[in-house]
């Protein structure tokens, strides 16, 4: 299953800073060994270790080693099975709360890569894993995708 791809936020025919949340989470994911074997096996220790500290972008890992795709098969059993209950449903209203300021220009997903942002949103994620490792993640009402851009656009936290 692909969860998030570069091209999906592209201007212009290229990705641009629209897809540094995606990398994000797969600077997280690598961090808390939550990435498959293969992907460990196929990009090598030393890779993984610089995504994990932090000397590599999660995005310039995620488009050189996965296609610039968030997919299934770059995660492990566990990762697997937080990103499917998380990424759909959470993950934006986690961008919304790590990045207000963002909303309040109207561009939640425009951000430039810098490790003080990973960190915003990785203390959120760690307590969203933390909550589904307990059995206590909250899984919003639905929200269409159209209701999430309208909330993108306007900058407002209403549903």
């Amino acid at each position: 299953m692909k969860y998030d791809d570069v091209m999906w936020h592209e201007q212009d025919g290229r990705p641009d800073e629209k897809a540094v949340h995606i990398g994000y989470y797969m600077q997280w994911v690598v961090k808390n060994g939550l990435g498959s074997s293969f992907l460990a096996e196929e990009t090598g220790k030393e890779v993984m270790e610089k995504v994990a500290s932090g000397s590599m972008s999660g995005y310039d890992f995620l488009v050189a080693h996965c296609g610039g795709a968030l997919v299934d098969e770059d995660l492990n059993d566990e990762g697997r099975a937080f990103t499917g209950a998380y990424y759909k449903n959470i993950h934006i209203l986690d961008l919304e709360e790590a990045f207000p300021e963002n909303m309040q220009k109207g561009d939640l997903l425009r951000m430039p890569y810098s490790q003080s942002s990973y960190r915003r949103l990785a203390d959120i994620l760690d307590r969203r894993l933390d909550e589904w490792r307990r059995g206590a993640l909250k899984v919003p009402p639905k929200v269409s995708f159209f209701q999430n851009i309208k909330r993108m656009i306007l900058g407002t936290n209403r549903r």
